[in-house]
């Protein structure tokens, strides 16, 4: 769910298997329930989406100027058996020092059959007022990213603008299988296991490098942490994650970029995302050393990172006694006005 950018009481509703609806909210304590018209959505890309346990749609995104320009974004993942217009390059190359040959089936799919996809869409609109639009064009105006998968888990997906610089953020997951047996999230060749910013304005200045990247249609902000950094990939803003599923900033105080990461074995965590940040993953689960059961990807020494530990964290144990394990999803810093004690406090959900 998204609030409609004009600050009305209307919301985005987007479902796993490919459908967004403009919603209505009640009044605050009239009883009544959300409102919308499931026939029609604003937007259906089911043909478009692969929907299966972690896959499907995974975002929405506004640009900043949505209520003048009329441009969403939305992350989604898809199948190149069945779309093959949907293939991106495979996020295990040469480049990453990885061989797809090498991976394996994965709960029967091959090596980046499935792919995480950033696409630019447009309101329908019949004036200048974008905030009257009931739907979207179906046609995508823009492919902005495309990455094969390497495995069929932790490939987070979610986009969201940053308030202050207008940029585009995607959280991007480890890509999978058992702890993240080759180490893509230290890997510095790697986008697996990091957090990106991209420019989607294209806008020649002295805050924007324009170029064509080898996995979509974006610009590099000239202030991204690796730039200019030939070791690292300068989509790069942070790196160390297992799986940032959700992941939201402070509205009162936009500099503070909370991440809800989902890790491994024992422990979950909430991270405090700073620009160049490495949140450990996978030489720590949380604070505590993490030793693979698998390394063909090799592995990062403690002495050569400077990880960042999360501000606060679960064991597995102490949240589900039985089954021992409980999935962090994220949340947001509460900032309304219904129950002033939680003003100022970070609402997690698992």
């Amino acid at each position: 769910m998204a609030p409609h950018p004009d600050g009305s009481n209307r919301v985005f509703l987007s479902s796993q298997a490919g459908k967004i609806w403009l919603a209505t909210i009640p009044e605050q304590g009239s009883g009544g329930t959300l409102q919308f018209d499931e026939a029609n959505p604003f937007l259906d890309l089911t043909d478009e989406v692969h929907y299966d346990s972690q896959f499907g749609l995974m975002g929405i995104a506004f640009h900043p100027k949505f209520t003048t320009n009329g441009r969403l974004f939305v992350s989604y993942n898809c199948d190149r058996t069945q779309s093959p217009k949907c293939a991106g390059r495979c996020s295990c190359n040469s480049d990453a020092n990885c061989d797809p040959s090498k991976l394996g089936t994965d709960n029967g799919a091959q090596p980046c059959q499935y792919q995480v996809v950033v696409s630019e869409y447009s309101a329908k609109v019949s004036s200048s007022n974008v905030s009257m639009a009931t739907s979207a064009n179906p046609s995508e105006i823009r492919r902005i990213f495309t990455m094969g998968l390497p495995y069929t888990a932790h490939h987070g997906g979610q986009i969201l603008f940053g308030p202050t610089d207008g940029y585009l953020y995607l959280m991007m997951g480890d890509g999978g299988s058992q702890g993240d047996p080759f180490n893509f999230s230290q890997n510095k060749k790697s986008l697996l296991g990091k957090i990106m910013r991209f420019d989607i304005d294209g806008t020649q200045s002295q805050n924007r490098n324009i170029n064509q990247s080898l996995w979509g249609n974006y610009s590099i902000p000239k202030d991204n942490p690796f730039a200019d950094d030939s070791d690292l990939q300068p989509e790069i803003w942070a790196l160390g994650f297992s799986n940032p599923w959700r992941c939201s900033f402070d509205s009162e105080r936009p500099s503070y970029f909370y991440c809800g990461d989902v890790r491994q074995n024992a422990y979950e965590e909430v991270d405090l995302i700073t620009k160049g940040g490495n949140y450990g993953w996978r030489a720590y689960e949380g604070p505590y050393i993490y030793h693979p059961q698998q390394s063909p990807g090799g592995n990062t020494s403690l002495d050569s990172i400077n990880a960042i530990f999360p501000v606060m964290g679960y064991d597995h144990s102490s949240v589900n006694k039985e089954i021992g394990s409980a999935s962090i999803t994220g949340g947001y810093v509460y900032r309304g006005s219904t129950d002033p004690c939680l003003n100022g406090r970070y609402a997690v959900t698992a």
